[in-house]
């Protein structure tokens, strides 16, 4: 991954303004990196690298389309300017959205969340939105994805609120799906960013999916059918 300084003169150039205050948001990462930063016109910025993964494609398609969400009222960025340092680094810029760090996911937080994930739905265009991808894949994911980190930090309930409504979206065959597809991603990252993360990560995502599965598991029912809530 190439120094914050070699993307901020790029950054600076293709926004025609200079960059400054560059923070980063994640763990140094040999695929991926996330920056905040500011510039004088714009302001609050975030700054995302990543290695192939189809990047540029899944980026362009995304300007094209979040905008049918924000006429939503779902909050979306707008895309400042993507394109490739490289051959195969790909660079993502956009407005920063205001927000506070979340503690926390229940009461009316969680309720909150759950009614803006439903925006993502019937869009027209595909029918669902995944967040970490700019807008491919589903959003049962998301909800799967949410609820394994609620796992972690032990809040149960708010899991497996979030279960039942991927539950609803996706079946409960494909909740399965979904949760054990997100084991072997969460995993495949882990080992492949383990210099970022140490083996601690990779030890608490399998003992929430473990659990999570378990009790899926120990279902009489279908979770599409509610009994998980």
């Amino acid at each position: 991954m190439p120094a914050w300084h070699e993307i901020r003169m790029r950054v600076a150039t293709e926004l025609g303004e200079p960059v400054h205050d560059g923070q980063p948001l994640t763990p140094p990462r040999t695929s991926r990196m996330t920056w905040a930063a500011r510039t004088p016109g714009t302001g609050a910025i975030v700054v995302k690298a990543r290695r192939g993964d189809g990047a540029f494609e899944k980026t362009q398609w995304c300007a094209e389309h979040l905008p049918a969400l924000g006429a939503r009222g779902y909050p979306v960025p707008a895309i400042l300017w993507h394109g490739m340092i490289g051959d195969e680094l790909h660079v993502t810029v956009q407005n920063r959205i205001p927000g506070r760090p979340l503690k926390a996911l229940g009461g009316p937080v969680l309720e909150a969340v759950l009614r803006l994930i439903e925006l993502q739905a019937d869009a027209g265009f595909q029918d669902v939105v995944d967040w970490d991808e700019f807008a491919l894949g589903s959003r049962a994911l998301d909800l799967v994805v949410l609820a394994i980190d609620c796992e972690r930090g032990g809040d149960h309930a708010a899991a497996d609120r979030l279960l039942a409504q991927a539950a609803r979206v996706a079946g409960g065959d494909g909740l399965r799906c979904l949760v054990s597809y997100r084991a072997i991603a969460s995993l495949a990252h882990s080992v492949r960013e383990r210099e970022a993360y140490g083996a601690s990560l990779a030890d608490a995502e399998c003992a929430a999916i473990s659990a999570i599965l378990d009790r899926l598991e120990a279902l009489p029912t279908r979770p599409d059918n509610q009994d998980i809530c």
